[in-house]
């Protein structure tokens, strides 16, 4: 069949992500068990476009040790079979981001991109689906042209005609952006046959339009679909196979190709939501689309730890960016703030382990700690006091810094603390192991959110 013809074009991805905090070894065994099948699979498949969204923390690993990685992709670019996604470097959930981290760390991204493949990203990877309407803006603002949000999300929107199967064109303060569905039903496509998965995406054909159906594949799922079992053909060269039959309905493409050529979409409205694929458990059905409508924000109301680390992470954002005069020291710091902003340290996931959860969250201190530290000027210290909400109960509380002692006075209590850095930090880092009624019984400082070095200057 003449592709003009094919009424659905599906487009496969892959998010490719580390997290942080890992030791180099565990990801060289994620790089070799992963990644590097990746790229050697799609290079030996140039008719399976793909769409790729590298994050930071990944980025920063691979130019260290396999710098051919990065070679190998612009091959791939340059013979249009692969399209790269821009979007956070550390792969924030955007809604808890302030606007002009979220502005700086997508052109951050997008300077590291140009670098390799020498040319700008016109989508954004959005972590987790995590949308609020004001992220328009900020989009717009780097010169990204369209997303993709989880197709729940579309579907529920309440407009005619909108079922999560085409793009929609979304609207902010003026300016608009395009919104392609992403469906997450298919993330751990290694679950499906390739018969199966062709039956269900041809069932969603209709003569009357055009179908569009993006697939971003989970990282588990990778080494089951590339890999050849006894010989046998593996899973995307099954499909490819099938997809290639004279009446296949089915054209693959990337994210990019499909919105090139601008076309008249839709108008939607889409309220503040997330991907419910990225809760841990979905009982029913119904509770996918009240999922689909609750905000990333859950997170921070539902556990204390995490919202103490938003309460950190709000403060020193306004630290740095009050920072004038030494353009290489804000850098530094805007970078390890921007560091403690990753998706993971956020999350709230059944059974996660004790230590996994210490380990992230003590990593997202310790870059805010040195972020703050880079805001202080070098031999210059005035004794101050400081009134500020620093844990957002909505009572401000008062921080005392001098010489040798910092105090800290909150609307349960107060406390002392030795202004030696080291001290500090070690208090710091205790906090994610311990509740917040705990803490104030025991430390109050030890909440995580306190500007507690003794070296800042006066306000």
């Amino acid at each position: 069949m003449n592709n003009a013809l094919k009424s659905i074009k599906l487009c496969f991805g892959i998010n490719c992500s580390f997290m942080p905090g890992l030791d180099s070894a565990e990801y060289e065994n994620q790089y070799q068990h992963i990644f590097k099948p990746l790229i050697s699979a799609l290079y030996t498949l140039p008719e399976l476009p793909f769409t790729v969204y590298l994050s930071g923390t990944l980025i920063d690993w691979m130019e260290r040790q396999h710098e051919e990685f990065f070679m190998i992709l612009d091959e791939m670019v340059a013979r249009k079979q692969i399209d790269i996604l821009g979007g956070g470097y550390y792969a924030p959930f955007f809604p808890l981001v302030p606007p002009v981290d979220r502005v700086g760390q997508i052109e951050l991204l997008t300077t590291v991109l140009r670098k390799y493949f020498g040319k700008r990203p016109r989508g954004a990877w959005l972590t987790a689906s995590a949308w609020e309407p004001s992220l328009v803006s900020s989009l717009c603002t780097c010169g990204i042209e369209y997303i993709l949000l989880d197709k729940i999300l579309l579907e529920t929107s309440g407009f005619s005609g909108v079922d999560g199967y085409d793009p929609v064109t979304l609207e902010d303060s003026g300016k608009t952006i395009t919104a392609l569905p992403l469906d997450n039903r298919y993330r751990n496509l290694d679950r499906f046959s390739p018969d199966s998965f062709y039956d269900e995406v041809c069932s969603s054909a209709e003569t009357a339009r055009e179908r569009l159906i993006v697939v971003f594949v989970d990282q588990s799922s990778l080494v089951s679909l590339f890999a050849s079992v006894d010989e046998a053909a593996s899973w995307f060269n099954v499909f490819l196979e099938k997809i290639g039959q004279p009446d296949s309905v089915i054209e693959l493409s990337t994210t990019g190709r499909q919105t090139k050529n601008k076309a008249l979409y839709r108008r939607a409205y889409i309220s503040t939501g997330m991907s419910p694929y990225d809760f841990d458990e979905v009982q029913v059905p119904d509770d996918i689309r009240i999922l689909s409508r609750t905000s990333v924000k859950h997170f921070l109301v539902k556990s204390d730890s995490i919202m103490n680390l938003y309460a950190k992470m709000m403060y020193v954002h306004v630290l740095v960016n009050q920072l004038r005069g030494d353009k290489a020291r804000k850098k530094n710091a805007r970078e390890e703030l921007w560091r403690a902003q990753n998706n993971e340290v956020y999350r709230l996931r059944e059974g996660e382990t004790f230590s996994c959860s210490r380990g992230l969250r003590s990593l997202a201190y310790k870059s805010l700690l040195i972020a703050e530290k880079a805001t202080r000027l070098r031999g210059v210290f005035s004794p101050s006091v400081i009134t500020f909400d620093f844990d957002m109960d909505g009572i401000k509380e008062y921080l005392c810094q001098l010489d040798s002692l910092n105090m800290y006075v909150h609307a349960s209590g107060a406390a002392t603390c030795p202004s030696r850095e080291a001290a500090c930090l070690s208090t710091i880092l205790w906090a994610p192991t311990t509740s917040r009624s705990s803490a104030r019984e025991r430390f109050p400082l030890a909440a995580g959110y306190l500007p507690i070095h003794s070296t800042r200057t006066s306000p």
